[in-house]
């Protein structure tokens, strides 16, 4: 909320709406709402407020537009489809996006570029309804040659992204030695599990979690679940009904406090962030890490792919906290599991 406030509500829409008289408009500064004179109206608005989400969704509009779509959890933009319910006559419902193109794993490429519905790769039923358009820096009569030379100055990879818009792998990558090609398996050549465990991102509007199944010295990402602004109730409920067959121990999200009680098996969950990735690199490393493929040679889990390729470091070292709940469920699952280990049965029979 205070991003679109200071960038949008503050530059660009107040900015254009000067070219207008002010007869025409009214500001609303409190709730960043702009109402015109024939009865239009512009809500600007965050999805870092539960209480704020659930009030705009209870409206009904004719267009949704999202800002830097990139760092928007695609939960969020399916739930706020919801919403796109306004009916005007001769008037065609529309939701519109724009960003710095992202890793070509994130759900935008998918959708628009390949044409997939990210959570499930299959092909969209209407993938003419879904259209791209490619606007580079040097199409903008507004910005300053300064500004285009320094985009020229930039490195390979930002200068392919800020200034030609490509979708680009960034650097500091914290997975860095992760090959879809050489850490995947094929369904049927899992081999017998030993021990099953979910890892837990409980935290805030974007829930995740992670089913791991454990053979030998060799881990096996065998599903996922993401869901956005459910209670923890219903989500624990999802996960249970989807994976109570694996008799897992679960591996929350210690910063959830009471919230914890109501995830079935929960444990003790090791939170370390610097031993717990390096813990999973070198999993990676030795390829003992593997991602699980469907019969038709998809991958069971594409959000966890799409999070691995953008997990990354800032150029002070420090992790950039952006879409990454599901990679923080795998480091609770895998280094938990490898502090305390075991499955709820052995645990009964010991």
């Amino acid at each position: 909320m205070n991003h679109i406030k200071a960038s949008i509500w503050d530059q660009t829409l107040t900015d254009v709406l000067k070219e207008f008289p002010k007869s025409t408009y009214k500001l609303n500064h409190g709730d960043l709402v702009v109402r015109f004179f024939n009865g239009s109206e512009i809500y600007l608005t965050g999805f870092d407020d539960k209480e704020r989400i659930e009030k705009n969704l209870g409206r009904e509009f004719c267009m949704i537009y999202f800002n830097e779509c990139s760092t928007i959890n695609y939960n969020a933009v399916l739930l706020s489809q919801s919403s796109l319910a306004q009916n005007i006559p001769g008037l065609k419902n529309k939701v519109l996006y724009d960003m710095n193109p992202p890793p070509p794993t994130h759900w935008t490429y998918k959708l628009f570029i390949e044409k997939l519905e990210p959570k499930t790769g299959e092909p969209l039923k209407h993938p003419d309804n879904y259209k791209y358009l490619l606007m580079n820096p040097m199409d903008n009569p507004y910005l300053s040659e300064d500004f285009l030379e320094t985009l020229d100055a930039l490195p390979d990879r930002e200068r392919r992204r800020y200034k030609f818009g490509e979708f680009v792998k960034p650097e500091g990558a914290i997975y860095d030695e992760f090959n879809i090609e050489t850490h995947s398996i094929p369904i049927s050549q899992l081999p017998q599990m030993e021990d099953f465990a979910v890892g837990i991102d409980n935290t805030g509007n974007n829930l995740a979690a992670i089913l791991i199944g454990f053979a030998g010295s060799n881990v096996y990402i065998l599903d996922e679940y993401t869901a956005y602004r459910q209670s923890m109730s219903e989500f624990n409920a999802t996960i249970y009904y989807k994976w109570a067959q694996y008799s897992y121990i679960a591996y929350p999200d210690p910063a959830a406090g009471p919230l914890n009680d109501l995830i079935t098996n929960a444990s003790k969950t090791d939170n370390a962030v610097e031993p717990g990735i390096n813990y999973i690199r070198e999993l990676i490393e030795d390829k003992r890490l593997f991602v699980v493929l469907k019969s038709d040679g998809t991958v069971r889990c594409p959000d966890l792919i799409a999070e691995i390729d953008s997990y990354r470091y800032d150029d002070k070292g420090r992790i950039i906290k952006e879409d990454d709940h599901l990679c923080d469920s795998l480091r609770y699952c895998i280094y938990s599991h490898a502090k305390y280990g075991g499955s709820i049965i052995q645990r009964l029979e010991a």
